[in-house]
């Protein structure tokens, strides 16, 4: 949206989201006047606020975007915040008078205003220009100077990459189903409501945990803010020193200024880095997990540095950069250094093109990757790839054939893979009609299934110890939960087989109630209803855990484990659709946090799933796991504008096996025909154009131009500088939009595709 654009683009900023900033930084002096304004040269009224006092005055344009963040400074000297003209509670003024020789009226009326002979001044982000532009112009006035989270110096190039990295962070289907909105007229009159719902759309990814976008300010109660109001004049003043080229007047900076740059700000760091570049002068401060809006999300780091630079020494950290040529401008905050391009290159491993047949000898470094590990968790970086499908059956077969491993669980429904497990056991039953039952969430579809599958029987055939399939997922379609009466049937049936007596109760009980046992059923029970299906799977599961002898005796071990497993899952299927169907109060309406919530129990199920299915292994198993990145890797998922990060899988399964497992990510240079997956503001599943950033940790292994490789991250943990980068945070594509991620922790190593494409259906 054009609001997004020029708001993380321009910075002149992202309007904020619906959260106020009300709490001041600790030991804040307060000491401030009610509501004032100064009056500039051409008559414009600039709204200001005084915290605390003495001989230094601070001066800080943007107040309604600081909110209290900064007050922190207010400690032995005066903090005077103000709102620039066109901007929070200042007049609006029309485009015309947002020239930057206006803009520059705004820092001296306040300045008279307040009676400060001289101040030091903070330009945050597209404010950074007029904060050096006044500096300059006015020796003597400004003391010293702060550069927060600064436009780059030049529009060119820089500004496209801004442009097109801001876009890659938000959710674009969201935006267009506003757009749309708007377009229908729902917000005419209504410009408040609208400029919030453009906060809670843009500003997550202008954070480096998208969660944190609850402290951005809300900004909305001002009609400046109104995007009616907003694009035009964040436009004018863009356009006021689009042709200028800062840099050419930095030798006239003469006194001490400090750019501080969050490693995860859609403005490049090579922007922040051109600001000081060759100027003793200056110095650059890079915090890595911080990204445009560094002082309200690390305070404790960037209050403590702003107070070091005040008092006249250079914050620790801080650090100058060379002069010379000048450096290719690169789209990532963490770039490949030369030291991380000779590492990666030296320690890449080709990888077959999967249009080739399976070749053993192409795979051996698989030995050393795996090692002794008694689970690999491999991941796919979007569901519906013909390239990773193909690379999880490669690997599967080899670390069966070579590994002794002896099963494979993937992000499908449990229930349905017992039909798969049966029939790869020999069991009755012909391929097309069990890969079309037996899998999930649409991945039936894909002919790789097929493949893994026929290969499972064939081997099983032949195999003196044979191997198993499991689903782990809840059973059916997330998106619907159908696979819920079926997972009470399959429990049903198999007690009805075994110990008819102590089914027939069950069956009365449970029986008339699995007709709404859906998503779309859930909210029509009664809550006498949903006690009674409550109690009664608690009971399914007991009998199923009873008299356990005589009920092996009757079927298997194997199979009365299963039937446990999948009772175990009915009963928390029923809490997973109650958190998605029901508010709090247990009415019909699920809120956003009980829709979160059901997202961490999908992941809580998903290990526990796991972890059975290796103990069902026995002495020397060993599992291949198969699913999404962002449940396979060490990584908490941070849905957009989703609250606080959710544990996952991954991090379970680390916490659990350490080193017993290994993790290997996949990513890739090109996506070709296909889409994403992603949740709506109300949890419903939907689908976007697969977004690019190329800041993101699989870009900058792109640019290695290597084609189709296996990275160990593991083997750059000797050399300090790649060890540091591949430990600090980047960000990685999950489904429809990129989140933070420091690779080594996320993942022992990584698959690079040159390029995925869709699988034949």
């Amino acid at each position: 949206m054009k609001r997004m654009l020029l708001a993380s683009a321009l910075a002149v900023m992202t309007p904020a989201g619906a959260l106020r900033i009300g709490s001041p930084a600790p030991g804040a002096v307060f000491d401030q006047p009610p509501e004032t304004y100064a009056t500039t040269a051409d008559s414009v009224r600039l709204w200001y606020r005084i915290v605390g006092s003495g001989a230094e005055t601070v001066l800080a344009p943007a107040a309604a975007y600081h909110a209290r963040s900064l007050d922190g400074l207010a400690r032995g000297r005066r903090l005077v915040l103000y709102d620039p003209r066109g901007r929070g509670r200042s007049d609006p003024v029309p485009p015309s008078k947002m020239t930057l020789e206006r803009r520059l009226l705004d820092i001296e009326a306040v300045r008279r205003t307040v009676g400060a002979d001289s101040v030091a001044l903070i330009g945050w982000s597209g404010l950074a220009p007029d904060a050096v532009s006044y500096a300059i112009d006015n020796p003597g006035r400004v003391t010293r100077l702060i550069l927060l989270a600064p436009l780059p110096p030049r529009q060119d190039p820089h500004l496209a990459r801004i442009r097109a990295r801001a876009l890659a962070r938000s959710d674009t289907a969201a935006s267009r189903r506003l757009a749309a909105r708007v377009a229908a007229g729902e917000f005419t009159d209504r410009q408040a409501e609208l400029c919030r719902e453009q906060a809670r759309l843009s500003n997550p990814g202008t954070f480096a945990d998208p969660a944190m976008a609850r402290l951005a300010p809300d900004v909305c109660d001002f009609p400046t803010e109104w995007p009616d109001r907003y694009a035009k004049t964040a436009a004018a003043a863009m356009a006021s020193f689009a042709a200028v080229d800062w840099r050419d007047r930095l030798g006239q900076l003469t006194i001490p200024y400090l750019v501080i740059h969050g490693a995860h700000d859609a403005f490049p760091l090579e922007g922040s880095r051109e600001w000081v570049a060759g100027r003793p002068n200056g110095r650059l401060l890079l915090l890595p997990d911080a990204g445009h809006w560094p002082h309200h999300e690390r305070p404790e780091r960037v209050i403590p540095a702003l107070e070091e630079f005040l008092r006249g020494q250079w914050p620790a950290g801080s650090e100058t950069v060379p002069a010379g040529e000048p450096a290719p401008v690169r789209d990532g905050p963490l770039a490949p250094t030369g030291p991380f391009v000779r590492w990666a290159r030296a320690a890449a491993t080709p990888v077959r093109a999967v249009a080739e047949p399976y070749d053993a000898s192409s795979l051996r470094f698989l030995d050393r990757l795996v090692g002794s590990a008694r689970m690999l968790s491999l991941g796919e970086m979007i569901h519906g790839a013909r390239e990773p499908l193909v690379l999880r059956n490669h690997f599967f077969r080899y670390a069966v054939t070579e590994l002794g491993y002896t099963a494979i669980a993937i992000e499908s429904g449990f229930t349905e893979g017992v039909i798969v497990d049966r029939f790869v056991q020999g069991g009755a039953g012909d391929l097309d009609s069990v890969v079309t039952a037996g899998f999930t969430s649409g991945f039936q579809a894909f002919p790789e299934q097929r493949e893994l599958v026929r290969w499972l029987r064939e081997h099983n055939g032949r195999a003196e110890r044979k191997v198993h399939f499991y689903g782990i997922d809840v059973p059916g379609d997330v998106g619907g939960y159908d696979g819920a009466p079926r997972t009470v049937e399959a429990a049903l049936g198999y007690l009805e087989r075994v110990a008819a007596a102590a089914a027939e109760p069950l069956r009365a009980r449970l029986g008339p109630l699995l007709g709404r046992f859906t998503m779309g059923g859930y909210s029509k029970y009664s809550a006498t209803e949903r006690a009674e299906l409550r109690r009664g799977l608690a009971a399914l599961e007991r009998a199923l855990t009873v008299d356990s002898l005589r009920l092996a005796r009757a079927s298997s071990p194997l199979e009365l484990a299963r039937a446990r497993r999948i009772a175990w899952n009915a009963r928390w299927l029923d809490e997973s659709l109650a958190l998605r169907t029901l508010d709090a109060a247990g009415q019909p309406g699920a809120s956003g946090l009980r829709v979160r919530a059901a997202i961490r129990l999908r992941d809580s199920i998903m290990f526990e799933n796991t972890r059975w299915v290796l103990g069902q292994q026995g002495r020397g198993g060993r599992v291949l796991v198969f699913s999404h990145n962002g449940h396979a890797m060490d990584l908490p998922l941070v849905f957009p504008a989703a609250g606080a990060p959710m544990t996952m899988m991954g991090q379970r399964l680390r916490a659990w096996l350490g080193r017993d497992l290994v993790i290997v990510g996949t990513a890739a240079r090109r996506y070709e025909g296909l889409t994403a997956p992603f949740l709506d503001a109300q949890g419903r599943p939907s689908r976007d154009s697969v977004p690019s950033d190329l800041s993101s940790f699989e870009a900058a292994l792109g640019q290695l131009g290597l084609g189709d490789f296996v990275l160990d991250l593991r083997t750059g943990d000797g050399t300090p500088e790649v060890a540091a980068m591949l430990r600090s945070p980047w960000t990685t594509r999950v489904h429809a939009w990129f989140q933070p991620m420091a690779p080594r922790r996320a993942a022992d190593a990584f698959v690079m595709f040159d390029r995925v494409t869709a699988s034949r259906r």
